[in-house]
């Protein structure tokens, strides 16, 4: 599963340092507004892909291992239905927001190119081909950075037409190549009898899901309403920076465990499970230390180029990004592994009530500091409320016994390198991810018994 986890880590860090480039490019060639609106639109985009396809996805995960007679025939089958009703909600959206015809194209064909992205990403991740992964996140994030230096170098301003494009173009190279490596021979196959255990499965996952969505960005919706859509950018693109990082690593190792642990015995479960969370925790922490603590860089990078942050609002984003990554990468894979999807549901709309509340309540008095504080509380109420259903219904454990000192060494951690500065900002980055990871390594060899045992 390491293996697997390093390499999926890999597929992640890879990209992840690609994005802040295509960040950059973002933050130095589109006004906030252009991006506040850009953003959005890759958000909604993004709702209908999980409303109508994490179903398929999700069955396709836990029910690949069955055997079932031509099952990818099967899932395209899913997927193609689904495609067509997305063209169709999309074009109405597009007709009932005004945008243009062009719009209307280029947004079909990127939900066209994200449906199958998204799917044939699980697939790889599902028959546990992580170098593959790897690949077509490299493959994805690297075009989308020559196609936007070249646009920039022609035409120097991104618009949201061009920006939607390229993104979409970028996202067809990755599907050129996992179609290319795809090497299962089948047959387009509608299954009835598949059909029903994929929605009782997948549904609850959907609506988690698309509710998991909705309460990571909500707050940009509000903030688009009340304050605009310059807000919106601001916001967005320190959100985006952290959350393209931070979160997606957090999300490596989910990737390698729960095909593995899916085909290990159902009494395996759990000490797979505690292996899984503690090494979790372990990669997880570090990374939280390095993006709070380069916070201030972050905020003073963005601000030179006409943005308006707050050191506050990056920790609160960063916050409430590592609480959201426990949320889906912990809570979320115990309640998937159990067979209990349903009882996401009620925590993650209980948190949207929450994040509704105070963003009404509070975004026109203080700003976007509501939005970031939204975010804790929301997902903070939303992870309570699954640890205690997971209570109820089962012995399986979602925190390890040394979480508290990963809490202590990382709060110590961050104070120490908060406000440290050497030369230049860039250098000051440097030195303050050297550290921490000098540290880490420090603390895991001295402590090693007490990393391998929860």
């Amino acid at each position: 599963m390491f293996k697997d986890a390093f390499i999926y880590l890999l597929s992640k860090l890879i990209p992840a340092a690609l994005g802040i480039g295509i960040l950059f490019i973002y933050l130095t060639s589109m006004p906030p507004e252009v991006y506040g609106v850009y953003s959005l639109s890759l958000i909604t985009l993004g709702l209908f892909n999980v409303l109508t396809t994490q179903w398929i996805r999700s069955s396709m995960l836990r029910f690949y291992n069955d055997k079932v007679e031509n099952f990818m025939g099967k899932i395209f089958y899913f997927v193609i239905i689904v495609t067509i009703i997305n063209v169709i909600i999309v074009g109405l959206l597009v007709w009932y927001t005004k945008f243009s015809f062009v719009t209307f194209i280029i947004a079909t064909v990127l939900i066209t190119n994200i449906i199958y992205f998204e799917v044939m990403n699980n697939y790889y991740r599902t028959i546990i081909l992580p170098k593959k992964v790897l690949i077509a996140n490299i493959l994805k994030n690297l075009s989308l950075v020559i196609i936007l230096l070249l646009f920039v170098n022609f035409f120097s301003e991104l618009t949201l037409d061009s920006a939607l494009l390229i993104y979409s173009i970028s996202l067809l190279i990755s599907n050129i190549y996992y179609f290319l490596n795809f090497k299962e021979i089948v047959y387009i196959e509608y299954d009835r009898k598949l059909l029903k255990p994929f929605l009782d499965y997948g549904i609850p996952l959907s609506l988690s899901f698309a509710l998991g969505i909705i309460l990571q960005n909500i707050d940009k919706y509000f903030i688009t309403i009340i304050l605009g859509t310059e807000y919106n950018g601001y916001y967005s693109l320190a959100y985006d920076f952290i959350h393209n990082s931070l979160y997606m690593i957090m999300g490596s190792l989910s990737m390698a465990s729960l095909p593995r642990i899916l085909k290990s015995n159902r009494e395996n479960f759990n000490s797979d499970f505690l292996k899984y969370i503690n090494y979790f925790y372990a990669i997880s922490f570090p990374f939280l230390v390095i993006s709070i603590s380069i916070s201030t860089e972050i905020v003073t990078i963005l601000n030179r180029y006409g943005y308006e942050l707050s050191i506050f609002v990056v920790v609160m984003i960063t916050i409430a990004t590592f609480i959201q990554g426990v949320n889906s990468f912990v809570y979320n894979q115990a309640v998937q592994l159990l067979k209990q999807t349903s009882i996401i549901i009620v925590p993650v709309l209980v948190a949207v009530i929450v994040t509704v509340i105070i963003n009404v309540t509070l975004l026109g008095k203080v700003g976007i500091v509501a939005a970031a504080v939204s975010s804790v509380v929301a997902f903070s109420t939303s992870n309570y409320l699954i640890i205690v259903k997971l209570r109820k219904i089962d012995s399986i454990r979602v925190m390890p016994k040394n979480i508290l000192i990963h809490l202590v060494l990382a709060t110590i951690m961050t104070a120490v390198l908060f406000n440290l500065f050497i030369i230049n900002i860039f250098m000051t980055v440097l030195i303050k991810v050297i550290l921490t990871i000098m540290g880490y390594i420090f603390y895991y060899y001295i402590f090693k018994k007490s990393i391998r045992r929860i």
